[in-house]
């Protein structure tokens, strides 16, 4: 159940980032997106957490 959402929403965040497929400064775009990497696997491990 858990890695399955994982992937699924690392998934819809590689979708979106893919779709946003012309920046105009391609590091602030890079900085945002291991932003929200982080913020994702930091979430899923407090979530991992949870339930042990």
């Amino acid at each position: 159940m858990l890695p399955t959402y994982i992937k699924l929403s690392l998934s819809v965040i590689a979708q979106s980032s893919s779709s946003k497929n012309v920046p105009a400064h391609p590091r602030t775009n890079d900085g945002r997106f291991h932003s929200v990497l982080i913020l994702l696997l930091f979430s899923s491990s407090q979530i991992i957490l949870k339930f042990n």
